[in-house]
């Protein structure tokens, strides 16, 4: 009887947390595109929509060659790169960290364009 009781305590306590867990949302990026470009210069810009945990930093990465972090606040936000290579293409990739008080610092969902 005592070990159906703690079972079912056990069952209880992992749906809590099961619950808990799932209900967590992350802010996240939307809108993320280019707006400007010139010889070796582009402006990106990007919309953020706020979620549970606050939002520490953003982190631009092209290719392997460059990877900036990006300190904005602000629902909508832009980011100047400059003496770039003209005339290449490239994908970049923005990945907004948050701040959870028991994990820590995380990742969020990557934004392409």
């Amino acid at each position: 009887r005592d070990d159906n009781k703690r079972a079912m305590k056990l069952l209880v306590f992992l749906v809590a947390v099961f619950t808990v867990c799932t209900t967590l949302s992350p802010g996240h990026i939307e809108n993320f595109e280019q707006t400007d470009s010139g010889y070796g210069s582009i402006l990106l810009e990007w919309d953020f929509i706020e979620g549970d945990d606050p939002l520490v930093k953003y982190t631009l990465v092209l290719h392997e060659d460059l990877s900036l972090d990006i300190y904005c606040p602000e629902s909508h936000c832009s980011a100047p790169l400059n003496d770039l290579d003209a005339c290449e293409g490239g994908q970049f990739e923005l990945t907004p960290y948050f701040d959870n008080p028991e994990n820590g610092t995380y990742a969020g969902d990557v934004a392409t364009t």
